[in-house]
């Protein structure tokens, strides 16, 4: 979330995220709900927490998935924006490459608000 929030920021947009369509490492949500989270997390998500709403009703988003999206921690993954017609053909064009990059669509680009940034 803090690569979001700095592409909204500089942007003068908001950002709304599907938690489910965002990739994690295979074993991290296991470590995650065992408490393993990196010293740096909690300075995370004070940095950036009031930026940020989960709104995904009515069970909410589980505290090991919050704690994964605020991770200060990356695995070499890009945030990027496209115009909306162009997404589905910019995941076909990543697929293609001989090395089949894979890319997601995890979200929307919207007009600014408050939040800067909701995860559903």
């Amino acid at each position: 979330l803090g690569h979001a929030r700095e592409m909204a920021v500089a942007s003068g947009v908001s950002l709304v995220i599907d938690h489910a369509a965002v990739e994690f490492l295979p074993e991290a949500l296991d470590y995650s709900r065992q408490g393993f989270i990196p010293g740096g997390l909690k300075r995370n998500i004070e940095f950036i927490a009031g930026c940020v709403e989960f709104v995904r009703q009515p069970t909410g988003i589980p505290e090991e998935i919050r704690n994964l999206l605020f991770d200060p921690q990356t695995s070499g993954g890009l945030l990027l924006a496209v115009e909306a017609g162009e997404a589905s053909d910019l995941l076909r064009s990543l697929a293609r490459q001989p090395t089949g990059v894979p890319a997601r669509d995890i979200g929307e680009v919207v007009e600014k608000t408050k939040p800067l940034i909701m995860v559903r």
